[in-house]
């Protein structure tokens, strides 16, 4: 396997550790709301491509391609959905919804 893919495929694997965390933040976030759904990934995807920009260049140059690293945010963003959706099989709920003052 070539030296960039192994490279690619290290990053992801970092990306895609981070997610059960972010998830959860972004919950916790909007706990106070419901129907937020669309909003919370988009935080959680937000933080992926931001995450990719600073590893992209940790070392001074670009660790992985453009093509990589658009790869690397399109799984996540599935594995984002299906972390939510195996969590609450498994019994995960939302945070209790509070009204704001």
């Amino acid at each position: 396997m070539p030296a960039a893919a192994i490279l690619a495929l290290q990053v992801a694997l970092m990306v895609f550790q981070s997610l059960p965390p972010l998830i959860d933040a972004a919950e916790r976030a909007f706990s106070h709301k419901s129907g937020t759904g669309p909003a919370k990934k988009a935080v959680v995807m937000e933080a992926v491509r931001t995450g990719l920009a600073v590893a992209n260049t940790a070392e001074g140059k670009p660790l992985i391609t453009p093509e990589h690293a658009s790869l690397i945010e399109q799984a996540a963003g599935g594995l984002v959905d299906t972390m939510v959706a195996i969590a609450r099989a498994a019994g995960w709920s939302r945070p209790a919804e509070t009204t704001a003052p």
